[in-house]
C-alpha cells in the first residue's frame, strides 16, 4: 500500500509552470535535463519547460552549453538556447549538430609543469599594465570587511585562511618581472596571512572610530604586485565575542565571482576545523596558471583572426566617445573622484521586469541593458550608442570553481534609429548581446589595440560608460 504522504509532490521538485511534467524520451534529452537540474538546482526538469521559465538566465545558460559540449564532445553556440530554450527542442539542435560531425576543436584546459615562466593572462596583462600607470595606488585592491558577533574560533579562521592560499595558487601568486616581461611566480609556501589586532583596549564610540579607521588604513595600503603579498586578512578584535574580519587582494588575482568561491570555500573549511575535520574541499584539477597558458592556445592566429573580423565589423562606424551633458569640464586626466547613488526598484517592478522579460524570450539584463542604453541616447541625442558591460568569461566546465582574475570587457553596441517600440528595440539588444556574447573571448586590450582608437587621458578607450548586472 502506498504511503502517499510520503511522496514528494511534483510541485515542491520544480517551480510552478504551466504545462505538465514530461520525463526525457531518450537519452541526449536525459542529458540535457540533467545538466539543467544541476546548474539550475531543481531536481525535475521535463522536456518541455523553459529553461528560462525554470529561472535561468544568460551566465546559467553560459555554465549549461560549457557541460553540454564537454558532455557531448561537440561545438554548441549559447544562442541556441535562446532559440531552442525547452529540453526537447535543444536537445534535438544537439543531435542534428553531432550527426553533421561538428567536433569541439578547443585544446584541453590540462595541467602544465611549474618548471617554466608562467606568462601573465590577457586579463592581468591589461590590469598590470594599468598599475604600473600608478604603483602607490590602491585603486584596484578588493577590500570586502564583515562584522562576526559571537565566540570566534581563531586558530580554526588561521588554520581555513593557511588550506584556502594553499588551494588556490592565485591567492599566493605576484609578478615579477624577468628580462623586461611580468611573469607569475607562485610562492610555494607564504607566511602571516592573518594580521590579528586587539583593540578592547579602546571603548564606547571610540572603538567603533578606531575600529574603522584601521580597516580603512588596511584597505588602502598598496599591493605591490612584484613583491606581493597580493592577498592579505585582518583580524579586528573589539571584544571576545565581537569581531571585524577584513579581506584585502589585488584584482589581478580576483574577480567577483572570485570572491564567492573564497567566502564559500573559507566558510566550509573553518566549519570542519572547527570541529577537528580535515578539508571537505575537493582537490582542484586545474589552477589559474594553467588557464592562462591553455588561453594563449586557444586564441591562436587563426581564431583571433576571426574574432578580430566581426568585432571590427560590429563596430564599424559606431561613436566610440560618449559625451554626456555635464554642467562642469572633464578634467584633462581622469582623477577618478566620485560618488555612488543607490536606488532600490520595488518588488512590483521588478516582478513586471520579470514577467515582460519572459514573455518577450529575453533574459532580465537583455531588458535593463535596453532601458539603461535607452536612458544614454535620450541623455546623449544619439541613436547609436555603446556600452561596455563586463562579463565572467569562465565558459568552461573547469574555470568555475577557481579563484582569478577571468573577467572581460565586451562594448554592446544598440541602434535605436527609426523610432522602435520598446519590444522592438529589446529584440534588436537581444540579438545584439547574443552576438557578442558569441564573440567574446577576444580580450579588450586586444580590441583597443585593432582599433587604434585616439588616445585620450581624459576618458578610457572604446566605452566610457560600464552597465554590470552582478548575479554570482
Amino acid at each position: 500500500k502506498l504511503d502517499r504522504k510520503a511522496l514528494p509532490i511534483l510541485d515542491q521538485l520544480r517551480p510552478n509552470l504551466e504545462q505538465a511534467f514530461l520525463a526525457p524520451r531518450n537519452a541526449t534529452e536525459e542529458k540535457v535535463a540533467s545538466v539543467w537540474a544541476e546548474v539550475l538546482k531543481i531536481k525535475l526538469v521535463g522536456v518541455h519547460d523553459n529553461f528560462f521559465d525554470l529561472g535561468g538566465h544568460s551566465l546559467l545558460g553560459t555554465q549549461v552549453i560549457s557541460r553540454l559540449c564537454k558532455l557531448f564532445q561537440t561545438q554548441l553556440q549559447l544562442r541556441w538556447l535562446f532559440q531552442f530554450p525547452t529540453v526537447a527542442s535543444l536537445a534535438e539542435k544537439i543531435e542534428s549538430v553531432i550527426s553533421v560531425g561538428m567536433v569541439d576543436e578547443v585544446p584541453a584546459l590540462e595541467p602544465i609543469s611549474r618548471n617554466q615562466r608562467l606568462p601573465l593572462s590577457y586579463a592581468q596583462q591589461r590590469l598590470w599594465f594599468l598599475t604600473q600607470l600608478q604603483p602607490e595606488s590602491a585603486f584596484y585592491n578588493v577590500a570586502i570587511a564583515m562584522r562576526i558577533r559571537g565566540p570566534l574560533n581563531s586558530a580554526a579562521l588561521s588554520a581555513a585562511l593557511d588550506t584556502l592560499i594553499m588551494r588556490h595558487e592565485s591567492l599566493r601568486t605576484v609578478f615579477p618581472v624577468v628580462d623586461d616581461e611580468p611573469i607569475q611566480f607562485i610562492v610555494e609556501s607564504p607566511e602571516n596571512i592573518l594580521s590579528i589586532v586587539d583593540l578592547g583596549h579602546a571603548a564606547g564610540p571610540d572603538l567603533e572610530t578606531e575600529a574603522r579607521a584601521l580597516l580603512r588604513r588596511e584597505a588602502e595600503q598598496p599591493l605591490y604586485l612584484a613583491q606581493g603579498p597580493l592577498f592579505k586578512a585582518t583580524l579586528v578584535r573589539l571584544s571576545p565575542t565581537d569581531h571585524v574580519f577584513l579581506i584585502n587582494l589585488h584584482h589581478i588575482v580576483s574577480d567577483g565571482w572570485s570572491m564567492a568561491i573564497i567566502f564559500r570555500d573559507l566558510g566550509q573549511l573553518y566549519d570542519a576545523y572547527c570541529q577537528h575535520r580535515s578539508s571537505p574541499l575537493p582537490e582542484l584539477k586545474v589552477q589559474y596558471a594553467d588557464y592562462a597558458v591553455w588561453q594563449k592556445k586557444y586564441l591562436n592566429a587563426h581564431r583571433l583572426e576571426e574574432l578580430v573580423s566581426f568585432w571590427k565589423s560590429y563596430l564599424a562606424g559606431a561613436p566610440l566617445i560618449l559625451e554626456l551633458p555635464t554642467d562642469k569640464r572633464r578634467p584633462e586626466t581622469q582623477t577618478f573622484a566620485g560618488a555612488d547613488l543607490r536606488v532600490k526598484l520595488s518588488r512590483e517592478i521588478t516582478s513586471a521586469l520579470i514577467k515582460l522579460s519572459q514573455g518577450q524570450g529575453v533574459t532580465i539584463f537583455m531588458t535593463l541593458m535596453a532601458a539603461f542604453q535607452l536612458f544614454v541616447s535620450r541623455c546623449t541625442g544619439r541613436d547609436d550608442i555603446v556600452v561596455g558591460t563586463d562579463l565572467a568569461n569562465r565558459n568552461r566546465v573547469e574555470l568555475e570553481q577557481l579563484v582569478g582574475f577571468f573577467v572581460n570587457l565586451l562594448p554592446v553596441r544598440l541602434n535605436l534609429g527609426g523610432d522602435p517600440t520598446f519590444v522592438e528595440l529589446l529584440q534588436r539588444a537581444a540579438k545584439s548581446i547574443l552576438e557578442v556574447y558569441a564573440h567574446q573571448d577576444l580580450p579588450f586590450e586586444k580590441l583597443v589595440e585593432e582599433l587604434k582608437p585616439e588616445r585620450d587621458l581624459k576618458r578610457n578607450p572604446v566605452v566610457q560608460i560600464l552597465f554590470v548586472m552582478q548575479n554570482t
